[in-house]
């Protein structure tokens, strides 16, 4: 799967990471939310491209101390970190934390309020990539935002 935010960033989600994320969409039942981190690799850009190249490698599902409830999902740090510690080390230190999944129990998900203060407060941190992703689940759709000039920005998908 692709999506792409106008010719300036195209990420790509490894096809083990469309399938969880499918799956996850088709066989949760959204009573409570849920949620985890995305991680990946920034790609290296051909010098004829303007478009950063992301690719999400890998998520982490809902851990033991995240806090689901029916309009809310608030990540614990604990279980994420050393997920996130541990692919960081195997991947030779490439791969990084690129943003945050959740559920909504909505067909076409929307952002609340506290999603989109909490997008921007993660994005203003100094030592996280320069383009955070953020992705909603919902019942019939995944969307996928980024924050471009402290604007919430929609990915478009692009078929294969």
């Amino acid at each position: 799967m692709t999506y792409k935010y106008d010719d300036k960033l195209m990420v790509q989600l490894a096809p083990g990471v469309a399938d969880l994320l499918n799956n996850w969409m088709n066989s949760y039942n959204f009573w409570l939310e849920s949620g985890g981190i995305l991680i990946g690799k920034l790609l290296p850009v051909d010098i004829h491209e303007s478009a950063c190249k992301i690719e999400i490698t890998d998520i982490t599902a809902p851990q033991k101390f995240d806090k689901r409830l029916p309009l809310r999902f608030i990540r614990a740090q604990a279980g994420h970190q050393d997920i996130m510690d541990k692919l960081w080390e195997e991947s030779g230190f490439e791969k990084c934390y690129l943003g945050e999944w959740h559920t909504h129990k909505e067909a076409c998900p929307q952002p609340s309020g506290i999603d989109i203060r909490g997008w921007k407060k993660i994005s203003s941190k100094k030592q996280n990539s320069p383009w955070m992703l953020f992705s909603i689940l919902g019942q019939k759709k995944m969307r996928l935002w980024t924050i471009h000039n402290d604007e919430i920005r929609e990915l478009t998908h692009y078929a294969e």
